[in-house]
């Protein structure tokens, strides 16, 4: 780009680097996120949770999930060792699934009682056919059963393998860690959590569902509280940093702009933004810097749910992939702009190259 100066001269104005680009960008992004986070858990949440009854919630599904999992243990499908881990699905689900693998692995007739997913099945449902098709179902993409004459037994492989795992003596090695690991994950949780689907859509155990429900409307209210907090406090932050410090700033620039020297030009003109021009700036800037949104409760919430909150995951997973697409445009333009420069029609110049431009043009610079 070039501007004709007086007498036939001209004075080159270049875009600033690639690596000046991106750190512009990235710098506002990471002030963004450090202050959204912030928002979040000082003012957004603490005041959603005591706005919305949020330690009423808690203690209702505390004790729903209490009854929920007794109504397990009295029907014999969820079994604790110890009585301070009671109300630890977690824990018992762990537990429940090394007495349903001792009874496979040794196949005593006293412990035919842990085979939980036969109890339910046969004894509750009183179908045997359906408890037989899930296991010849799990056994073709995991191949752990012999079953023949409707008969379910652990092939004899892995009895020696996971018999291991009962030895105080002996410790299990790389292959049956590996087997131990696919047993539990791939079947005995796959086979429990559609035996926990089938009550709740057959209402084969009604106080179970009952408790349920209770358990979905608690982390029906928890989500959309996460989700809206989350909104709320990226919603303040970015409009502090897009909208507002570059309205009352002269000519337009954010806090890395201003710490870097750069400004935002119109390419056209290479003048400032105008004020509305700024505000679609804003609403360009605050698509792309949603890819931090999912993150904004990760103090409050485990890691898995981050991935899972309402349209958090989703929303941030689109934005990075147009962060990714505008890196890529900053790399192969010649100006060096990215998505957002190309749809706000702007280039990012150095203060120095713009003030040499004023001068010359003869109209002050702030």
């Amino acid at each position: 780009m070039k501007e004709k100066k007086k007498e036939e001269k001209y004075l080159d104005i270049a875009p600033i680097t690639k690596g000046r680009r991106m750190l512009v960008f990235l710098g506002d992004f990471f002030i963004n996120f450090i202050v959204a986070m912030f928002i979040f858990n000082i003012i957004a949440f603490p005041i959603g949770q005591v706005s919305s009854g949020y330690d009423e919630k808690m203690a209702l599904i505390d004790n729903a999930e209490k009854d929920r999992n007794q109504v397990l243990y009295d029907n014999k499908l969820l079994y604790y060792e110890l009585d301070e881990e009671k109300n630890s699905l977690q824990l018992n689900l762990n537990y429940t699934f090394d007495l349903y693998l001792r009874y496979y692995v040794f196949e005593n007739d006293e412990d035919v009682q842990y085979e939980v997913i036969k109890k339910y099945y046969v004894e509750i449902v009183k179908d045997e056919s359906l408890y037989l098709n899930l296991y010849r179902d799990v056994n073709k993409s995991y191949n752990f059963f012999d079953i023949t004459n409707n008969n379910i037994h652990l092939k004899q492989e892995y009895k020696d393998s996971l018999k291991l795992y009962f030895d105080e003596d002996d410790v299990l090695g790389e292959e049956d860690l590996h087997n131990y690991d696919t047993f539990l994950n791939n079947v005995f949780l796959f086979l429990y959590s559609e035996m926990l689907l089938n009550i709740e859509q057959n209402n084969t155990i009604p106080e179970y569902n009952n408790y349920q429900t209770v358990v979905k409307e608690v982390n029906n209210y928890y989500d959309i509280l996460i989700v809206t907090c989350s909104y709320v406090s990226f919603l303040i932050s970015s409009i502090i940093f897009y909208l507002v410090i570059p309205m009352i700033n002269k000519s337009g620039k954010t806090i890395t702009m201003q710490i870097m020297k750069i400004e935002r030009v119109a390419i056209n003109n290479l003048y400032f933004l105008k004020r509305k021009e700024r505000i679609l700036q804003f609403v360009f800037e605050l698509v792309f810097n949603l890819a931090f949104i999912m993150f904004l409760p990760s103090f409050v919430v485990s890691f898995n749910y981050l991935f899972s909150a309402g349209t958090l995951f989703i929303v941030s997973l689109i934005s990075l992939i147009l962060i990714i697409a505008s890196f890529v445009s900053i790399l192969l333009t010649a100006y060096n702009r990215s998505l957002i420069d190309f749809i706000s029609q702007t280039v990012l110049i150095s203060s120095d190259d713009f003030d040499e431009m004023a001068r010359i043009k003869g109209y002050l610079h702030d």
